[in-house]
């Protein structure tokens, strides 16, 4: 299912103020799907720890511009 909210930049102000529930989660760059993944406890949590304090997705070398999310 693909998820329809809007994209938010990747600002640590916008990644806070995601929701703290479970979802799915797109990297965007620019206009490039990059990934797709799931965040089982918070899409916060989840968004904060990869691109904050780790910036660990699947490839580590990949960057992102954008970020959207579905809550389950």
């Amino acid at each position: 299912m693909p998820v329809r909210s809007p994209r938010w930049f990747i600002l640590a102000s916008l990644l806070l103020a995601a929701p703290d529930t479970p979802g799915i989660i797109e990297l965007w760059d620019d206009d490039e799907l990059v990934y797709v993944g799931e965040a089982p406890e918070s899409i916060r949590k989840r968004l904060v720890a990869d691109l904050l304090e780790h910036n660990d997705w699947q490839d580590p070398t990949q960057t992102g511009t954008s970020y959207r999310w579905l809550v389950r």
